[in-house]
């Protein structure tokens, strides 16, 4: 449960925490929560100095150049009618334009040297090992470091465990939230799947929040998906791990297949008795194994196949659906028990099974979603309105923080291809379609925010199906889904055409904001290897690539060192674990360091843009988070996968990208800007993420909060009191 604390700016500041417990008396929790909220008393909703309500679609990666060459075209009527009506420009992003520093600025009008957040991925540098930078999971006193499965590598789990009674999750986001200022000026606010907002922030009288990107799954991971094949190779055994997903061998006889769904950790489970018993058997039989899944509760899995048709009945527990070949089911409600000599556990959730192929029989299960009708843990503020959601729209959803799939599109072998994959997104985007509709139904005043994820979670995995210089160009492919890009921008017009029907464009306030843009991703940078062979970085045994842990560094002769997506971080001595570099000699280092990188590149082309230094375009920024500098990719390059875990491949600098995750932005900030369109006029220059929160502040007369750097857009007299942001300005 949330630890109780006073409303107000107090409370905000605080780090948000919230209990996740694998039981059943969470639930009852919960319902007591619900209960509470229930009975609170509610007073008229604020309106605009123009007597209006405000509505924002947050439409993540939506790019100004793809957005006005579809204008042009003649292919965004609504879009059109907007800007005719306001303003369209685009919006300077953060760096680095990675989504959960980019959704910071956003929610707290700050740039990361308020928020703390420059990466999906931070290092500790007390103890040298990464973690995610949104949150943290906390069990019995052991910090959890969970990284996001893009990042993930297999083995990880077994090297720093999964919580199994009970966790505590934290926000690491620091600083106010804008919605907090608009509860004490009475103003409601709902806010749909904004992302980094896992846990859920404190409740209070005026908001209504989903999570967003950052929710994990049941696990308590990014999502880790399950498949069940009758035609596993033989190599693999009865089970094979990736990244982000288990694969399961199926042995059929007389067209009946068995076997189970795996969660989390029994929370009777003993480890330390477990172990014990193990190492007596071990010491009795040298050839004694482990039994795989000791402690983890789990569902029986029965498939039956029709002997005469491409169909399948799938029995999870006690629940069973009938399934043809190519055909999605709708959410399935499981339990998972725990079993053998510690029974009396259970936990359930949510999944959704996919039949790819009856003979051989393969079958998808989607990661295993918190219920929004009976949540295990939180997804959102009050803890009843995820439920409620549900209820409206008749059908259980998606609460897991990005659920389009990219781990079983990219696995070995493919569990999904682009065609599953994109039946896949189809659904959640129908999904998210009937909710949004209800929402603009039940908008009559105050701020209304709804979050798109397929403008960017599309871009990224068929950005390649565009650019015919890209390594994964497939001309084949190409032809069947090179559109896919283009039509998800039309069903964004779409969207825009359904909440006119809901707003007044005379007197209300229509905004439509991205995060970033996009650029093709063909060539991957191996920051570290780059630094071992220039001298800075000593790795005598390369890091595998299965690998993600520092500790094959010579770290008494290494220098600098880069983990996250952009991040270069300088071994300082009194800082790091075993840093090495004197805190003087730190700048002039860096220098040498940015001099050499902006001279690197593949075949002439130049891969690097820029190098920031981190203190001095964030002046705020915490010495012992923040990476000390930032690399600026050109377009079509970016830090490596392998460079995002910390490992040193002995493969050169560049590595071609030859994987479905095809388009990114994680590159420098000026080369992806997002978009801002308005029915009003935007009355300051250089418009960035940071100044959307006190333009919506400005419309309901309320002044922004202390630690602002954001100006208002619309009323450019009323400045942040906060503090200035750098020159040049750097989100």
């Amino acid at each position: 449960m949330r630890k109780t604390r006073s409303q107000g700016a107090a409370e905000s500041r605080a780090p948000a925490r919230r209990r996740f417990r694998l039981t059943l008396a969470a639930v009852a929790l919960a319902s007591l929560g619900a209960a509470v909220w229930s009975g609170c008393a509610r007073t008229a909703s604020a309106s605009t100095k123009q007597g209006g309500k405000v509505l924002v679609l947050g439409m993540d990666g939506l790019d100004p150049k793809l957005l006005q060459k579809l204008l042009d075209a003649g292919k965004m009527p609504n879009f059109a009618k907007l800007i005719a009506k306001g303003s369209f420009s685009p919006l300077e992003t953060s760096m680095p334009p990675q989504s959960p520093v980019a959704w910071s600025n956003f929610i707290s009008g700050a740039n990361p040297g308020v928020h703390q957040i420059y990466d999906f991925v931070h290092r500790d540098p007390t103890t040298m090992r990464p973690y995610l930078s949104t949150s943290r999971i906390e069990d019995k006193g052991k910090v959890i470091p969970l990284l996001p499965d893009r990042v993930k590598a297999p083995g990880l789990d077994e090297m720093y465990g999964m919580p199994n009674v009970s966790a505590e999750q934290e926000s690491l986001r620091k600083g106010d939230q804008f919605w907090d200022a608009l509860n004490r000026a009475n103003v409601d606010t709902v806010m749909y799947r904004v992302p980094a907002t896992y846990p859920p922030p404190a409740a209070n009288s005026r908001l209504k929040l989903i999570t967003g990107m950052g929710t994990p799954d049941l696990m308590g991971g990014y999502g880790e998906f399950t498949a069940y094949f009758e035609d596993l190779p033989s190599q693999y055994g009865d089970e094979k791990s990736v990244a982000g997903g288990r694969l399961l061998r199926l042995k059929m006889k007389d067209d009946v297949g068995r076997s189970a769904l795996y969660g989390p950790m029994n929370p009777n489970f003993d480890t330390d008795v477990a172990h014990e018993k193990d190492t007596k058997k071990r010491e009795k039989d040298p050839n004694y194994v482990v039994p795989p899944h000791q402690g983890e509760m789990k569902a029986e899995v029965v498939v039956q196949r029709d002997p005469d048709r491409a169909a399948v009945l799938l029995s999870i527990g006690s629940t069973s659906v009938l399934l043809n070949e190519g055909e999605f089911s709708e959410w399935l409600p499981v339990t998972l028990e725990g079993k053998g000599p510690y029974p009396g556990a259970s936990v359930s959730a949510i999944v959704r099974a996919f039949l790819i192929s009856a003979r051989p029989v393969k079958i998808y299960l989607t990661p295993m979603n918190i219920d929004p009708r009976h949540p295990i843990a939180p997804v959102s503020t009050p803890t009843n309105f995820a439920r409620d959601v549900a209820e409206s729209i008749g059908a259980s959803f998606w609460t897991q923080g990005i659920p389009e799939d990219s781990k079983a599109l990219r696995s070995n072998p493919q569990v999904l291809d682009n065609a599953g994959f994109l039946k896949a997104a189809t659904l959640l985007e129908a999904e998210r379609r009937r909710q949004y509709l209800r929402a603009l139904e039940d908008f009559k005043s105050g701020v209304l925010f709804f979050y798109f994820g397929q403008t960017d979670q599309l871009a990224h995995h068929f950005w390649r199906e565009t650019d015919p210089d890209h390594p994964a160009y497939d001309p084949e492919e190409a032809k069947q889904f090179g559109d896919v890009i283009e039509k998800t921008y039309l069903d964004m017009d779409e969207c825009l055409a359904e909440a006119m029907k809901h707003v007044d464009l005379d007197k209300d306030t229509l905004i439509i904001m991205s995060d970033h843009g996009f650029s093709s991703f063909r060539w991957g940078f191996h920051l570290n290897t780059w630094l071992r062979d220039n001298g800075y970085l000593d790795a005598p045994n390369p890091f595998k690539r299965s690998r993600l842990k520092f500790d094959d560094i010579n770290w008494g002769a290494t220098r600098a060192y880069g983990v996250g997506i952009n991040g270069l971080y300088i071994n300082v001595a009194g800082r790091e674990k075993n840093g090495i570099v004197d805190p003087k000699d730190k700048r002039a280092l860096m220098e040498e360091i940015a001099a050499k990188l902006m001279e690197v590149k593949r075949e002439g082309e130049p891969a690097i843009r820029r190098i920031y230094f981190t203190k001095d375009i964030y002046p705020g920024a915490d010495d012992k988070v923040a990476p000390d500098m930032l690399v600026g990719y050109e377009a079509n390059y970016r830090a490596s996968w392998d460079t995002s875990g910390g490992d040193v491949p002995n493969e050169g600098w560049f590595e071609a990208n030859t994987e479905a995750w095809s388009g990114d932005h994680c590159i420098a900030h000026d080369v992806v800007p997002g978009v801002f369109l308005a029915n009003r006029p935007i009355l300051i220059d250089n418009p960035s993420l940071s100044d959307v929160a006190p333009t919506i502040l400005g419309l309901f007369d309320v002044a922004p909060l202390k630690n602002m750097t954001g100006r208002d857009m619309f009323h450019p007299q009323a400045q942040s009191t906060g503090g200035k942001p750098s020159a040049p300005r750097v989100e």
